[in-house]
């Protein structure tokens, strides 16, 4: 069954992290759900939408930066309280924004993932794994290898194991900080999620998606991870960024919704144990978490989104109906909002005028604006090169890449700058030196790099990213029916 998404915008804050938006759950069929949604700046806003207005309910001051954004509570209750990390602390909140809790977890590193179980708190840094029971330290584990993520597996005995997605394309199952075993997965798992219950495998099914953009279902048991499906990626599509099931067709069967890095949001059904998209849709920009419930209205499905420049919007199922008060409504909205932009000129205007004066005073003193770079940079397995992808807040008007070794540029259907090659020496190590122009408002950009030489060192503007000449990827199993080489001795 095929579904249509419509855009609706919501929010505007500032960049946001991965996994740091949450829909609430609603103990109410007839009540439309809430979304929840942390940035950088430290804020945490709770909304609900009602008619297509935006009804905040609460608002925190600003702070450290919110790298993760869960939900608890107690065990067989409704899991809405909003749990939040930042830095090495975690804040707990009650649906209605008031500060329950606040908990410094002296670990060394910033926590990038957390879930909650009760009252059992589990965290892990870069690659470092913590659980807490009543804010005591219970156990840890030390990853080989970086973690991009982690969730929780209920087991038999009713106990929560962590799964750890490592960047060495495996997924690590603990149990009380011991490891019982790994799972390979097809790449580097860059998110995590529980797939609904309802679905046809079962409980104890985990969706992952990774960096190279491969969508997997595995079954985690007590004797070894069962693998359902893995959906290729023939058309090299962007790496996921985030994923989550619900039920969008309202057909009885959860669907698995997914995000990827150039703002692709997809939605599959599972047809004979694999998954087959419904819909799709993009929002051009990178998406650095979804969540799906019924957000517009009670009746109809809706996908939340947040993205890194910090727009928060959502895709919903409710058709277009406009009748004679919406229309009055309507252009109501449009007369409020078209005196709110002239407002808005005026001031920009006047901000433009103190700028210019104060500019021109002896005492002026310059400054460079400082913002976050999102930046990431994979190997392509398909065609041996590297794809670079760049992001901010504001629109990008020029990018300046410059390299030490002989790279060629690849055309990206992605990218539509114009491009203006300068000069450039060798003599001097300088192999490329090349100016990429926007005209469009654009907020992201990727870029196709083949190597031509054996050095390790790419540099643009301001990032200084190393190069893996090897062209290989980590592997912790050999499958017997690979073709090996033979040395024979004479």
């Amino acid at each position: 069954m095929e579904i249509f998404l419509r855009r609706v915008d919501h929010i505007t804050m500032r960049s946001t992290s991965a996994r740091s938006l949450r829909v609430l759950p609603s103990s109410d069929k007839n009540v439309a759900q809430k979304i929840v949604v942390g940035d950088h700046d430290g804020t945490l806003i709770c909304f609900g939408v009602k008619k297509g207005d935006i009804n905040i309910d609460f608002k925190t001051l600003p702070g450290t930066r919110i790298e993760r954004v869960e939900l608890g509570g107690a065990l067989g209750s409704i899991q809405d309280k909003i749990f939040t990390a930042s830095g090495c602390e975690v804040k707990g909140f009650s649906k209605k924004g008031k500060q329950f809790l606040i908990f410094d977890t002296n670990m060394s590193d910033t926590i990038h993932s957390m879930f909650v179980w009760g009252t059992n708190l589990h965290v892990a840094s870069t690659s470092v794994y913590n659980k807490y029971e009543n804010c005591v330290d219970a156990c840890y584990f030390h990853a080989p290898d970086k973690i991009n993520d982690m969730v929780g597996i209920q087991n038999s005995e009713n106990v929560m194991c962590p799964v750890l997605g490592c960047q060495d394309r495996v997924l690590r199952v603990l149990d009380k900080g011991e490891m019982l075993y790994e799972a390979e997965v097809p790449g580097c798992p860059s998110t995590m999620a529980l797939y609904d219950v309802r679905g046809p495998f079962g409980p104890n099914n985990l969706l992952y998606g990774t960096e190279d953009g491969v969508l997997g279902l595995c079954t985690i048991q007590a004797e070894g991870p069962c693998h359902r499906w893995e959906a290729s990626n023939p058309d090299n599509s962007c790496g996921i960024t985030s994923v989550d099931s619900y039920d969008m067709d309202q057909d009885g069967v959860s669907n698995i919704v997914v995000a990827r890095d150039d703002g692709n949001v997809e939605v599959y059904s599972i047809a004979d144990s694999s998954p087959v998209m419904i819909a799709s849709s993009n929002v051009s920009e990178t998406i650095t978490s979804v969540g799906a419930g019924k957000i517009s209205s009670p009746e109809h499905a809706d996908i939340a989104i947040a993205t890194y420049p910090g727009h928060v919007m959502s895709l919903t199922t409710e058709p277009v109906s406009v009748s004679n008060s919406q229309t009055n409504v309507v252009k109501t909205k449009i007369e409020e909002l078209k005196k709110e932009i002239e407002a808005l000129k005026m001031e920009v205007l006047h901000e433009r005028e103190k700028y210019q004066k104060s500019a021109n005073s002896e005492n002026a003193v310059s400054a460079v604006v400082k913002f976050d770079i999102k930046d990431k940079f994979v190997l392509s397995p398909t065609d041996a090169t590297y794809l670079l992808s760049l992001e901010i807040q504001s629109p990008i008007e020029n990018v300046l890449l410059q390299c030490d070794v002989p790279v060629d540029l690849m055309d990206v259907d992605r990218n539509s700058a114009v491009v203006s090659h300068s000069a450039a020496d060798p003599k001097d190590k300088n192999y490329l030196l090349a100016t990429y122009r926007y005209n469009l408002q654009l907020t992201g950009t990727t870029y196709n790099l083949q190597l031509c030489d054996e050095k390790r060192v790419l540099v643009n503007g301001i990032l200084a990213i190393p190069l893996k000449i090897t062209l290989r990827r980590f592997c912790l199993f050999i499958s017997t029916v690979a073709v090996l080489n033979i040395l024979s001795t004479c």
